[in-house]
């Protein structure tokens, strides 16, 4: 892709749905690439406007939740600017952290490195992509030397095991760190055959 994508994770994952979407409604497997530019250019003003709506809502349960607690603890009532103050110096970026997390986004996320001794090259990277396309599910990468990327995520840049982009050249050497977001129906298989192809 020509432009530097970021994406936050629950982006990532709304991108992914849209995906799905996109190829029931075409009757053919879109792509990642395709998925991104279509949900940013007609979707994500829409999405983003409805994502903060939910989380201030969702806020303002926390706080209530801890309204009630704290007015528990001392025995009257703390009061909604109390708690609001409370909560957020106590527990609010600890909630978005989890509520951005990938796993609360349904996202595995794996690390392997690659220790193998015999030999510079040890595998091509392009069997990872053989390996995803015979799952439900989508696979990304982010490695040493990946060259091109479809997303930066929280400062890494990731490509899809699927894309067109994918150098089908590149080798992953010793001391290889590879980082693999997996989401879809049969992720946890794929991680599994996914880990054993590395190792």
């Amino acid at each position: 892709m020509s432009e530097r994508v970021e994406l936050d994770v629950s982006e990532l994952r709304a991108i992914e749905e849209h995906k799905w979407y996109l190829s029931e409604k075409s009757g053919r497997e879109v792509s990642i690439e395709e998925a991104i530019e279509d949900f940013r250019a007609r979707y994500r003003a829409v999405w983003a406007g409805s994502k903060l709506q939910q989380e201030n809502c969702r806020q303002l349960e926390e706080i209530e939740k801890h309204q009630w607690f704290r007015s528990q603890e001392e025995g009257c009532d703390i009061g909604k600017d109390q708690a609001a103050k409370e909560w957020i110096l106590r527990f609010a970026d600890l909630w978005r952290r989890e509520r951005d997390s990938l796993e609360a986004n349904e996202f595995l996320e794996v690390t392997q490195a690659i220790e193998k001794d015999e030999g510079q090259c040890i595998e091509p990277a392009s069997r990872v992509g053989d390996l995803a396309r015979n799952y439900d599910c989508e696979v990304y990468l982010h490695f040493p030397r990946i060259g091109s990327c479809n997303f930066v995520l929280n400062g890494k840049e990731y490509l899809s095991a699927k894309s067109r982009f994918f150098p089908g050249n590149l080798a992953f050497r010793q001391g290889d760190r590879i980082e693999l977001i997996v989401m879809g129906a049969r992720r946890r298989e794929a991680v599994e055959a996914l880990r054993a192809l590395l190792e």
